[in-house]
């Protein structure tokens, strides 16, 4: 697991990405074992690892996000315009790589899943140490269907 904390998202479990008879959230290890084997761990960390809470009457679902870069996270969108765009070609480079995986058979239908942000209002795109890390992903924006034909 990853070991250091980066934020919590409250999240609506009906968001979330179907994969492999679950969600695309609960298959974290499969997503970072086969972006690392078929690319680097470098461009796996770009996701964070998420923690759910599928919430109860009393709370609602949510999500702790970890991530391996140590340090303070934030939001890319609190960085000034030159570490914005630091961490932007990073971004595109990590982006780019995945892309030629989309078409894979075996895991392109999870990359796909994972690609999609919830569009929170702090931002799904944050950073730790220069590093991009994206939270909320495997998700939709809240009101939009989960199917592929309205997507």
């Amino acid at each position: 697991m990853a070991e250091h904390f980066l934020t919590k998202s409250q999240i609506d479990l009906d968001q979330c990405l179907p994969w492999g008879g679950g969600l695309a959230l609960d298959a974290h290890a499969v997503l970072q074992a086969a972006i690392s084997a078929r690319l680097s761990p470098e461009v796996a960390a770009l996701f964070a690892e998420p923690l759910i809470s599928r919430g109860n009457d009393a709370a609602p679902a949510s999500v702790a996000w970890y991530t391996v870069h140590s340090g303070e996270g934030r939001p890319l969108a609190e960085l000034d315009d030159a570490g914005q765009a630091r961490v932007a070609a990073i971004l595109g480079r990590h982006l780019t790589a995945l892309r030629d995986l989309l078409a894979d058979g075996e895991d392109g239908l999870l990359i796909g899943a994972a690609l999609h942000l919830a569009g929170s209002s702090r931002g799904d795109i944050w950073v730790v140490n220069g590093q991009p890390v994206l939270i909320n992903w495997g998700m939709l924006p809240s009101g939009m269907a989960r199917d592929a034909a309205t997507r």
